[in-house]
């Protein structure tokens, strides 16, 4: 068995492997500024920053997930990220303010360049597994600033986005607050979604989105036509 089979079977015996290239050789960066935790026993990281100011936040990052050219953020107290095993992000960043938000993200998800997830305002994203998030896409709980009545009453407060196994977000798709997409999903490129989405197995597309195809299924690998 070569070396590289010998990782993926048993990444922990080689976790000091993992340490010397991500502290030496990956050109990594962690500011921690308060009383925070960040465990990754087993990834690789390679010019990844992160940054963390303030008390009780964790970031936990599974086995054999692979993070380059991205960042984290987190700027409040008792927030939590957790990545599950074999996940892989391309110049993608992850970012948090104010206190008890969570990231959730399960195994074997990849996320491409300048796909961006937001959770602010102590509030949850749920991510499945055998995801694929294309360029630009982007996941945001919240805002970020204020919409009000005539009465000076907030009307846009923050809210949690759950995807998910096995979605499909084509380019430049963005969800926003209160969001939910179901197993099976495919987003069209540059779609909006703002809202629940109440049936698996279909192509959701649009601005906002709209359901344009039912009963379907997904592969990331290009099915050939057939010769007639």
């Amino acid at each position: 068995m070569g070396i590289k089979e010998q990782i993926k079977e048993n990444p922990e015996r080689f976790a000091w492997l993992f340490r010397i290239y991500n502290r030496i050789l990956g050109h990594n960066t962690i500011h921690i500024k308060g009383q925070s935790k960040v465990r990754f026993p087993a990834v690789m990281l390679k010019h990844v920053k992160i940054t963390i100011e303030g008390n009780g936040n964790v970031i936990e990052i599974g086995r054999l997930t692979r993070m380059t050219d991205s960042s984290i953020y987190i700027k409040g107290n008792h927030n939590r990220i957790v990545i599950g095993e074999r996940n892989g992000f391309e110049g993608s960043s992850l970012w948090m303010e104010d206190d008890g938000n969570e990231i959730l993200i399960g195994e074997h998800n990849r996320f491409f360049r300048n796909t961006h997830l937001a959770a602010l305002e102590g509030t949850k994203i749920t991510i499945g597994g055998e995801g694929l998030f294309a360029p630009d896409v982007q996941l945001r709980t919240s805002d970020s600033h204020s919409i009000l009545d005539m009465e000076g009453r907030r009307v846009n407060f923050a809210e949690d986005i759950s995807v998910g196994e096995h979605v499909w977000m084509g380019a430049g798709a963005v969800a926003l607050k209160g969001s939910v997409i179901p197993d099976e999903s495919v987003i069209g490129i540059h779609s909006l979604v703002n809202r629940k989405l109440d049936e698996t197995n279909c192509v959701y597309a649009g601005s906002p989105v709209k359901k344009v195809k039912t009963g379907i299924q997904w592969k990331s690998e290009r099915i050939i036509r057939p010769e007639t």
